[in-house]
């Protein structure tokens, strides 16, 4: 499995048409979310309210190739 079960920090893959692939048990503690309601979710689904607007600004400039990470 590439997702680290035992890491005290959560963990999250995704792909860039916004869907979530895989998740460790930290994250699906930090969502609230299990790993199957969250796997290939929208990607507001996985982070928090009030970073919601931040957080897909910067997924844009990663899906149009102005980020790398």
């Amino acid at each position: 499995r590439a997702i680290d079960d035992h890491a005290a920090i959560g963990i999250a893959l995704g792909n860039l048409n916004r869907g979530l692939l895989a998740c460790n048990p930290a994250y699906e503690r930090l969502t609230g979310y299990g790993e199957a309601e969250l796997r290939g979710g929208a990607f507001p689904l996985a982070t928090r309210p009030e970073d919601a607007a931040r957080d897909l600004a910067l997924f844009a400039e990663l899906a149009a190739g102005r980020r790398e990470s």
